[in-house]
């Protein structure tokens, strides 16, 4: 059935075409695992072997460029960190669903049970509530969350959207897009006015 749902999106030179929600999403996993083996090629932190890394905040906005850091084996089967092979195993703690003084608790539990990275989306209806106000304290402060698995030796996947489905009102849209757009609301060629440009680029 969701195979079945189909959206309107606009291709650059005007020209509209139909695809599958399945299809849209494939592309956003792609898009977000090439980011997640090439970003630490610019920026990246190191942990020690206890898996503690650095205190938090320490280093965290002022990493400096150095090489790869996650790489992929040559048979494309194993991730390569730090020039040893390692198996991602993730678990998924969305920092806006717990309160803030139970993320190190839970973010800890996670470790414990055996996984090395934790997963969360970021909603974007929930941090611009209104056009141009963006909020990023409190529960919704994702910096400090990252921050937090960071100091606990975790690797983070963060899943921005703009869609994030995750049973969350409108799947992250916040209502305003409606306003902005009367023909379609995801776009692969999103014009400067439109509101997914602020939110993904400028924010």
């Amino acid at each position: 059935m969701q195979s079945m749902i189909r959206w309107r999106v606009y291709r650059a030179g005007g020209r509209m075409r139909t695809v599958t929600k399945m299809q849209i999403m494939a592309a956003v996993l792609v898009g977000f695992f090439l980011g997640y083996v090439l970003l630490p090629s610019t920026i990246s932190f190191s942990t020690d072997e206890a898996g503690q890394g650095d205190p938090v905040g320490k280093g965290f906005y002022n990493a400096k460029p150095r090489a790869a850091a996650i790489q992929i084996s040559p048979d494309g089967r194993e991730f390569i960190v730090e020039g040893r092979a390692k198996r991602i195993l993730s678990g998924a703690i969305h920092y806006f669903r717990v309160v803030p003084d139970y993320w190190d608790d839970r973010l800890r539990k996670l470790r414990a049970s055996g996984l090395n990275t934790v997963e969360t989306y970021v909603p974007w209806n929930a941090h611009e509530p209104v056009p141009g106000v963006f909020d990023f304290t409190g529960i919704l402060d994702v910096a400090e969350f990252i921050k937090t698995a960071q100091h606990l030796g975790l690797h983070v996947i963060v899943r921005p959207g703009p869609y994030i489905c995750a049973e969350w009102e409108m799947g992250g849209l916040p209502a305003l897009v409606f306003f902005y757009c009367s023909s379609y609301i995801v776009t692969f060629d999103a014009p400067p006015t439109h509101p997914m440009t602020s939110y993904i680029i400028n924010k």
